[in-house]
């Protein structure tokens, strides 16, 4: 057999095993997400925000009182998709954070917490305390979505009501 052909052959059994080893161990290798589990019959949610862009530290809040921003705001955080993957985000300069206080029908209620990173990249902080990274494709226009006019609160008052919402003495 000539050199160029034994070359051909060798490159492409080579290409085949490796087409083949990738295909059997890549199922293996990829991330794998989860979304988050909300309690059923959410009566009230308060959103809040604060933005690097915001003057002097202040936050803002929406009440959400009526069933269709509820739902709204639902769907959003059921479309997080959780990342079950150590390393963060190539990018976290987003520069705002949102949390979302969930108040239930029965009286307990529960808060995620949520940094945005860049893009579609988020950190999440939820109820359960354990941080974990995410995808949330419209996380970002959440707060824009909910056509409810913001009320501005300072820095300490925000860090008292977030503690009182995550239940925290």
């Amino acid at each position: 057999m000539k050199p160029r052909k034994k070359f051909v052959i060798c490159l492409f059994g080579l290409c085949l095993a490796g087409f083949l080893i990738i295909s059997v161990y890549f199922p293996f290798f990829q991330f794998q997400t989860t979304s988050p589990v909300l309690h059923a019959d959410v009566s009230t949610i308060t959103l809040y925000a604060h933005n690097v862009s915001f003057p002097d530290g202040e936050y803002q809040k929406k009440e959400v009182l009526g069933q269709a921003n509820i739902g709204i705001i639902v769907d959003e955080l059921l479309s997080i998709q959780y990342v079950n993957h150590p390393s963060p985000p190539d990018d976290l300069g987003g520069g705002w954070t949102m949390i979302i206080a969930l108040y239930y029908n029965e009286g307990s209620s529960e808060s995620y917490e949520i940094l945005f990173t860049g893009s579609e990249k988020v950190i999440v902080y939820p109820p359960s305390g354990d941080s974990t990274y995410g995808i949330w494709p419209n996380g970002e226009t959440l707060w824009d979505q909910i056509d409810i006019s913001a009320e501005i609160i300072d820095g300490e008052e925000m860090r008292i009501r977030h503690l009182e919402c995550a239940n925290i003495e």
